[in-house]
């Protein structure tokens, strides 16, 4: 895998009701980056220095992420953690829910503030996408890919050049539909 700033985030995550929900999420700027440096590298710190690593890692980088901006005193307030970059992480963030007529595409925060994502799933789209992300931004260029391909794998992501409305096109949109009765036609 060959990182690079225009690679976009695909998250896969099966639902309780056996279904595939997708996440498209791209990286932050530079600007947030050079905003947040500092509760980023210390989340991505404390992961790798307590043995999270990339089995757990993903799954608790956001609660790592509020503790370490709480201590750091950059979690609250309008210019924190919580009031600025999680919303940036959210708004960089696409839900694609399979709907009657292809994939429905909806900003993470919409599918959040209509419960068509309920509290887990929320949960570990958080995770992943905080983890991911700060990785990305803090980890030496030549360690990324080893790094992300091997926690890819056990996280069900993949990166992607597509936006998110080429990748949208590019899914599966057939529907349900009746058989028309025809058949092929062998090729000899």
């Amino acid at each position: 895998m060959r990182i690079d700033r225009r690679l976009n985030l695909i998250i896969d995550l099966l639902r309780t009701d056996g279904s595939l929900l997708t996440v498209h999420a791209s990286p932050i700027s530079s600007e947030i980056f050079d905003r947040f440096w500092e509760p980023i590298s210390e989340t991505v710190a404390a992961i790798f220095k307590g043995e999270h690593g990339i089995v757990t890692g993903p799954r608790i980088a956001h609660k790592m992420l509020r503790k370490q901006a709480q201590k750091l005193g950059l979690w609250d307030g309008p210019g924190g953690v919580q009031a600025a970059f999680m919303p940036e992480i959210r708004r960089l963030a696409h839900v694609l829910i399979p709907g009657t007529n292809g994939y429905e595409l909806l900003p993470l925060s919409t599918a959040i503030t209509k419960d068509l994502i309920d509290a887990r799933e929320t949960d570990e789209i958080e995770g992943r996408l905080v983890f991911f992300i700060s990785c990305w931004e803090v980890i030496l260029s030549e360690d990324q890919s080893q790094l992300l391909d091997r926690a890819a794998e056990l996280w069900r992501v993949r990166l992607t050049s597509s936006s998110v409305t080429e990748y949208q096109s590019s899914l599966q949109t057939s529907t349900t539909a009746a058989s028309s009765g025809a058949k092929l036609a062998a090729v000899s």
